[in-house]
C-alpha cells in the first residue's frame, strides 16, 4: 500500500492534509514534495493539520518528515496531528510527539 495525500484549500491561513496508507522510507519523499510549496508560502502562525485516521503505518522516515515540517513552521506556526490510529499513536508516544495543548500521546 502506498501513501495517499489529500490537500484541502487553506482555511484562515491554516492547511489541512489527510494522509492514508503507509508513510515510510519509500513514501516520505512524496509527503516532503507535497509539503514543500505549502510550507514555502506559510504565513506566520500557520497550523498544519495532519489527519491520520487512515494512516496505517509510519516509520522513522515519516516521523522525520513531520518533524521537519514542524521545524520549518517554528517558532510561530505548528503541526497538529489528529486522529492517529492506535499503532500510530504508540509510535508517536515513543518519540514523545505531542498531540497539542501540552498533552503527550498516551
Amino acid at each position: 500500500m502506498s501513501l495517499g495525500i489529500e490537500i484541502y484549500p487553506p482555511v484562515n491561513g491554516n492547511q489541512y492534509l489527510v494522509l492514508s496508507g503507509r508513510l515510510d522510507s519509500d513514501s516520505h519523499a512524496q509527503l516532503d514534495d507535497a509539503l514543500e510549496p505549502l510550507l514555502a508560502k506559510a504565513a506566520p502562525g500557520m497550523v498544519l493539520i495532519l489527519e491520520l485516521a487512515h494512516l496505517d503505518y509510519i516509520s522513522s522516515a515519516g516521523i522525520r518528515s513531520i518533524l521537519q515540517a514542524r521545524k520549518l513552521l517554528a517558532p510561530t506556526g505548528k503541526v497538529l496531528v489528529v486522529h492517529p490510529q492506535a499503532q500510530i499513536r504508540k509510535v508517536l508516544a515513543i518519540v514523545h510527539f505531542s498531540l497539542g495543548r501540552g498533552r503527550r500521546v498516551v
